[in-house]
């Protein structure tokens, strides 16, 4: 059974998914080094990444873990909340549709990028470090939170914001976006004659 979980948690999937959440947590450790359209740009390499590297991810069923332990401290969560809302100033609010199969106007609301950034960041940080701890039994208990999470919380928070991001760098451009305006840098007609 140790060969096969072995096998698991060391496969190319599991590895290459820690290298993009290790590169992403990096990313969000040097906010101090971007501006706006530096942190734009980066984000939407690695989200997409990030992404990919979560559905590959292997499924566990039945696994009786315990508690996960978390190591994402309210300081370190409300760093990258704070930097992140910094560098997005007035255009770091969103609308968030909670279920787009069912439009309806009353289930939107107002998303933070700066929040979405801080909760992938802390279920990212919270994986790295249980990998780090080296027993199979963790790891995979830290496999399984992780697609769990994805699926059913940072997975949707990723998608959004990849979409509120991609808005802004294709639609709008970086600093002469403001919520509200119907202005844009390109025209809104994507149809060539």
């Amino acid at each position: 059974m140790e060969n096969k979980l072995e096998n698991i948690v060391y496969s190319k999937n599991v590895i290459e998914f820690l290298t993009v959440a290790t590169d992403y947590c990096s990313f969000m450790d040097k906010l101090n080094e971007y501006d706006r359209k530096g942190f734009i740009d980066r984000s939407l390499k690695v989200l997409p990444l990030l992404y990919i590297k979560a559905i590959l991810l292997p499924t566990f069923t039945n696994i009786d873990s315990l508690e996960i332990e978390k190591f994402v401290t309210q300081e370190e969560w409300q760093y990258v909340n704070n930097k992140v809302a910094a560098l997005m100033n007035n255009i770091n609010n969103y609308t968030e549709i909670t279920d787009p199969l069912n439009y309806n106007t009353d289930e939107s609301g107002l998303s933070a990028i700066s929040e979405n950034f801080a909760d992938i960041y802390q279920d990212m940080k919270d994986f790295i470090s249980l990998y780090q701890i080296g027993t199979f039994e963790i790891m995979r208990d830290a496999i399984f939170e992780c697609k769990t999470n994805f699926e059913d919380y940072w997975g949707l928070s990723l998608v959004n914001v990849l979409k509120a991001l991609h808005f802004i760098r294709y639609k709008k451009g970086f600093d002469n976006y403001k919520p509200g305006s119907s202005q844009s840098n390109i025209s809104d007609s994507w149809f060539i004659k």
